[in-house]
């Protein structure tokens, strides 16, 4: 599978967005802007792009977030390309470390299963 089919914009089911853009050797810079968080933290993390670096290999992709300098926060999601006609989609898993302090420690990280497809967010 070729890994072009991965440059351009990609969007959630949350709403998140990444801009993504794989160079001939596989690797991948790009910006992703979240969706969600907490609402009292909004100000850190509403509308901003943040830096995405990663790697393609085959139908394979796997990219790191930095959510700096907004917060100590940092992601990786590692998936799949999958392709249906003109539908592209990665199925994808992420794992969300927050850096908070250690009073909160016990919600500093959240994983989950997720749909990137490809296309920007639809406007709500």
């Amino acid at each position: 599978m070729s890994q072009h089919l991965f440059s351009g914009t990609w969007h959630n089911t949350l709403g998140s967005e990444m801009n993504i853009e794989v160079d001939a050797s596989g690797s991948i810079k790009g910006k992703f802007r979240t969706a969600v968080g907490r609402p009292e933290t909004a100000h850190i993390w509403k509308d901003r792009w943040f830096d995405v670096v990663g790697f393609v290999n085959g139908d394979s992709i796997s990219l790191a977030i930095n959510y700096a300098p907004a917060s100590g926060a940092t992601s990786v999601i590692s998936g799949t390309l999958q392709v249906d006609g003109e539908q592209k989609k990665i199925e994808a898993l992420s794992y969300t470390r927050f850096g908070l302090a250690k009073e909160d420690k016990w919600r500093e990280v959240v994983s989950m299963a997720q749909t990137f497809v490809n296309g920007p967010a639809p406007k709500i």
